[in-house]
């Protein structure tokens, strides 16, 4: 888990990419660049920020998959709160050590 300092004004995106900024002290700079025109980071960034991301942890998870015996894909579709409908998919499989694990994968919003 990652701590986020007192920093109510700033959403957690910013904060996330703040503490992503150790060690990296060019980055740093820019996002705390003092005439504030950095700081904002634009939504075509944050989306590209967020894809290249999803698309690191898919690798990883695939390169996990491919060395187990066997996992279980399945689909649950469910209502939110909202009264949106969604289908999740989430794998089954077990690890080297025999244990048993339910992960989530991926959730689409179905529009009617």
């Amino acid at each position: 888990m990652v701590k986020i300092k007192d920093d109510t004004r700033q959403v957690h995106f910013c904060a996330l990419l703040k503490y992503g900024t150790k060690g990296d002290n060019f980055l740093l700079t820019v996002l705390v660049d003092p005439d504030k025109r950095n700081k904002c980071i634009s939504q075509v960034i944050k989306n590209k920020i967020i894809q290249l991301c999803n698309t690191i942890l898919q690798q990883k998870i695939i390169n996990k998959f491919n060395k187990l015996k066997c996992f279980l894909v399945f689909g649950v579709e469910t209502t939110d709160i909202s009264i949106k409908e969604q289908f999740s998919i989430c794998v089954h499989y077990i690890d080297e050590k025999n244990i048993l694990y339910d992960d989530f994968l991926v959730f689409f919003t179905f529009k009617v």
